[in-house]
């Protein structure tokens, strides 16, 4: 038996491509699937509208707002320039990412975890996606493509530290600043993670010679450079401080809104999730003592490594610290439980006790497996009664039946808009920025494309109230307010300070108005 296996493994190491494009291709196809069904009208709005306003040639910030990274939304955008303007090809542009990060989760950590157990984070990475779980849907969010990027920064400071390439220090640098462009937060945190390790690994006297300390200088360039083009481009088209506004201060303010700031948030008692980073802390402060007393192998120094892009990417626990934030947050620390499992196999002592251990810590991830397995049943069981979309911005989306007649009400209404209105300015004054998709004029009369209040902007009921009766736009709204509908559009007199637009487009039937 163990010939046999010795073989596979050598036949495996001969076809050194078949692993990563066989993980690639399942995961590809398994999450795509995940991608047709149903539409979240506020967050696939949030993340479909920017990313279209970009494909048209409007500039990301200044003229629509986002509040994740500008490289999430021009990579979102590339693929409606290339495809069609349909959520489909953005939510298909995440599953490729997905794809790529499932191929360099398993390069990463064959490098540590010896046979087939590198196969073990990958059923990890399987097994636990939030968007299993019948609650949620399968969601194009900034962190997806911020995975990618940390992984792949990860990888090539792996790279680096075994070949001590300079192209590797660059190319971790280049990354990890383009994680900084998905995901702010977490781009930050690797950057200060990242130069750390580099500093601990390469300071190491009898580990590498003394030309390798100039490596940091490298990797910290090179991520400067790939930080500040971003930023020129923001300059040149007078974006930067809607940048700021939107991407750094407004995050600092959601995340003061969820009251979710401890640093207990970090350890989720009740979720695997805090399994992962308790296990990833014990591996890092082994390899670090290792490290500072000259004692590391090359071990050590990767999960080093590991360890630094785990932790930047642990950060997203919060301010969101739902299943799916736990999920593109915890998959750089998967390994490390995996690697656990391993290393308990071959302690020789107190063999009873060490299986009762490796049996209780391979159970942690069984309850959150089989709540998603639940899910995925049902998402299966159920994706018959859905119904796609022959045109418009959601074809190829699967919905069910009412969800479907919605918004197949919808787009006949606004297909329906007389020639005198389809050029004018529209205002939506709801959470759902996917309507957004369906107006006739896609200009922003505000960056604001959906209705926050003043979150964002601190003047921003001012200003839309002074652009709405200075250009008299078509206004979108859910209210309780109902003027005297004569007909589907109406405009109130312009004496009593109210020239607005109405549409009585609800998909439910109630009209919209203008919150007062």
């Amino acid at each position: 038996m163990s010939s046999l296996y010795r073989e596979f493994i050598c036949e495996l190491r001969r076809l050194k491509w078949l692993p990563g494009f066989s993980v690639f291709i399942i995961t590809f196809l398994w999450f795509g699937f995940f991608a047709l069904g149903d539409a979240d009208a506020h967050h696939d709005g949030i993340m479909f509208k920017p990313a279209a306003d970009m494909a048209a040639g409007q500039v990301l910030f200044r003229d629509s707002f986002t509040q994740y990274g500008l490289l999430t939304t021009w990579i979102q955008s590339i693929a409606i320039r290339i495809f069609g303007e349909q959520l489909i090809w953005v939510r298909f542009s995440a599953v490729f990412f997905y794809a790529l990060s499932a191929v360099f989760l398993l390069k990463i950590w064959r490098a540590v975890l010896p046979g087939l157990w590198c196969f073990g984070v990958i059923l990890l990475f399987w097994a636990l996606p939030g968007f299993y779980l019948e609650k949620f849907c399968f969601l194009p969010w900034s962190s997806v493509y911020a995975l990618f990027f940390f992984l792949l920064t990860a990888y090539f400071l792996l790279s680096a530290v075994r070949h001590d390439s300079m192209l590797s220090w660059a190319m971790a640098g280049c990354a990890g600043a383009l994680t900084f462009w998905c995901r702010q937060p977490g781009g930050l945190a690797l950057a200060a993670g990242g130069g750390l390790a580099i500093l601990l690994t390469i300071w190491r006297p009898a580990a590498l010679p003394d030309r390798c300390r100039f490596r940091i200088l490298v990797f910290a360039l090179s991520g400067f450079f790939f930080l500040l083009l971003p930023l020129l481009y923001l300059l040149i088209n007078g974006a930067i401080e809607d940048w700021y506004i939107q991407s750094l201060r407004f995050a600092f303010r959601f995340e003061e809104s969820k009251h979710q700031i401890s640093v207990f948030d970090l350890f989720p008692i009740l979720s695997v999730y805090g399994i992962f980073p308790l296990i990833m802390l014990a591996y890092s402060m082994i390899a670090l003592i290792r490290v500072l007393r000259n004692k590391a192998s090359s071990r050590d120094c990767f999960l080093l490594c590991l360890a630094a892009v785990s932790a930047a990417s642990w950060f997203q626990y919060y301010p969101v610290g739902c299943e799916r934030h736990l999920y593109w947050a915890g998959v750089p620390m998967f390994g490390f439980y995996v690697l656990m499992l391993f290393d308990l196999t071959l302690y020789k002592k107190h063999r009873v006790l060490v299986l009762v251990l490796l049996g209780i810590m391979a159970f942690f991830p069984l309850p959150e497996i089989i709540i998603r397995a639940d899910g995925v049943l049902w998402y299966v069981e159920t994706f018959s009664q859905r119904r796609s979309f022959k045109e418009g911005p959601l074809k190829g989306s699967f919905l069910f039946s009412e969800d479907y007649a919605n918004w197949e009400k919808l787009s006949v209404l606004f297909a329906e808009v007389p020639v005198e209105l389809q050029k004018k300015p529209y205002v939506n004054f709801t959470a759902d920025a996917l309507v957004c998709l369906y107006f006739p004029n896609r200009s922003n009369l505000h960056p604001m494309y959906v209705n926050w209040g003043d979150q964002v902007y601190d003047d921003y009921s001012e200003k839309i109230h002074r652009l709405i009766l200075k250009y008299n736009p078509v206004v979108y709204n859910r209210a309780s307010y109902r003027p005297p509908f004569s007909s589907r559009f109406m405009v109130l007199p312009e004496d009593d300070g109210k020239n607005f637009q109405y549409f009585d487009l609800s998909p439910n039937g109630q009209p919209f108005g203008v919150m007062r």
